[in-house]
């Protein structure tokens, strides 16, 4: 954001003094006393003549502000190494549960296996059984 105000400065031919926020606030209105806080404020005053920050755009402070028109998006992100990254496996998913847990997970699965198994074998339209009886009822029409 520097670099554009930068540009601004020697295309437009002003200077600009940097400063932080007089009460190291990004700027609120306060519905009791009725006044703005931070650089909302010392813009308002005329302690300042623009904010050069990343300033949310909401429907409260467009009351008091204007607002350009986005010039530019920054994102920050930290990125540490992880001490233990080379213990780091698919065991490292496989350990938070305990072994009582994957047997029942692995019991559970049996069972659910065995019941489906059975119930699509003696519902299945491809078993004798059911192919008889078809057969039968529609001989005896």
């Amino acid at each position: 954001m520097h670099d554009i105000v930068k540009t601004f400065e020697k295309d437009l031919n002003f200077t600009t003094d940097y400063y932080k926020r007089f009460d190291g606030n990004w700027g609120s209105f306060d519905e009791e006393t009725k006044i703005w806080s931070g650089m909302v404020n010392n813009t308002l005053v005329g302690d300042a003549d623009m904010i050069v920050a990343s300033l949310t755009v909401n429907a409260i402070r467009s009351t008091a502000i204007d607002y350009l028109p986005v010039l530019a998006e920054e994102f920050y992100g930290i990125a540490i190494k992880n001490p233990d990254a080379e213990d780091l496996s698919w065991v490292t998913f496989v350990v938070q549960f305990s072994t009582e847990l994957w047997l029942a997970i692995m019991s559970m699965s049996l069972v659910v296996a065995l019941v489906m198994w059975l119930t699509t074998d003696a519902t299945s339209p491809t078993n004798e059984s059911h192919v008889r009886n078809i057969a039968y009822n529609i001989s005896d029409i």
